[in-house]
């Protein structure tokens, strides 16, 4: 995987290397290469992006190769170099495409890691299951929106769906949710502008009809030991960020789509174990 360690890989497979520049090494004849992807990029920039004058065509480009190099790493981190092979389906590359146009159009404004995630779920997603569709829209959605936005889709799983089952009394969950913090604080105080937007890409669905405070029975109903006075007496400061947070921005009002939740997932997996198929599952 990464510094400098080789990726062995038998039976005709394809093997990364992550170690400065990420090489694919092939021991068969068939299968797309990194170099064969690189060139994709540039054809795509190229084909898509026309009307783009010389010096914003070079930067598109520039950002492009980034999402790639991205994709590389991820492969490599995941030993899934074998997955390239997916891109000669019309379907994968169809998503390649479009993702590698909206990295090339927003680069560094958006997050070409979490995109690079999207992609590889993707192409190792079983056919006809729910999340290959998923990831096809998440792929799409994930351009249009900025830090904030995808700290904010973070900031809803962690308090309306996920629980922590390693979470035995108020010190462990507190310990727990500060872990998480650093990727989801931007989205706490989101503005409802913004949540409309999301809405609007449908990311989250929100009803001004469930606007009530919950807090407490919701914490309950997944950590029998929560104690609400503990944390309103600022015993727990971060659990108090979350409720403040929580009222700030209507949570109760709002649930996550499909699309919404798996990107949030990719997003937590950073920092805790957060499997899509638990929220999404297939049956």
């Amino acid at each position: 995987m990464f510094g400098g360690q080789d990726q062995k890989a038998e039976n005709g497979a394809s093997a990364l290397q992550a170690g400065g520049n990420i090489t694919v090494s092939q021991t068969n004849n068939y299968g797309l290469s990194v170099a064969d992807v690189r060139e994709l990029v540039t054809t795509f920039v190229r084909d898509h992006l026309p009307m783009v004058r010389q010096v914003a065509q070079a930067e598109a480009q520039a950002n492009a190769r980034e999402f790639v190099e991205h994709l590389f790493a991820e492969l490599a981190a995941q030993n899934k170099a074998d997955l390239l092979r997916e891109l000669e389906r019309p379907a994968a590359q169809a998503v390649f495409t479009e993702a590698t146009i909206g990295a090339a159009k927003r680069g560094a404004e958006m997050d070409l890691s979490l995109l690079a995630k999207i992609v590889v779920n993707r192409l190792e997603a079983p056919k006809e299951s729910v999340l290959r569709f998923v990831s096809e829209e998440a792929a799409a959605l994930l351009p249009k929106l900025n830090g904030d936005h995808i700290a904010f889709l973070g900031f809803t799983l962690l308090l309306a769906n996920l629980q922590f089952t390693a979470a035995t009394d108020m010190t462990r969950l507190e310990a727990l949710c500060a872990h998480t913090l650093p990727h989801i604080r931007g989205g706490m105080n989101m503005a409802f502008g913004h949540r409309e937007y999301l809405s609007g890409l449908g990311l989250i669905s929100i009803n001004m009809m469930a606007t009530g405070d919950a807090f407490n029975a919701f914490m309950v109903q997944k950590y029998p030991f929560f104690n609400m006075q503990e944390v309103q007496n600022g015993q727990f400061p971060v659990l108090a960020e979350l409720y403040t947070s929580y009222k700030s921005t209507l949570l109760p009002a709002i649930a996550l789509t499909a699309p919404g939740k798996f990107i949030a997932c990719l997003l937590l997996q950073r920092c805790v174990p957060c499997d899509p198929a638990v929220f999404i599952p297939d049956r």
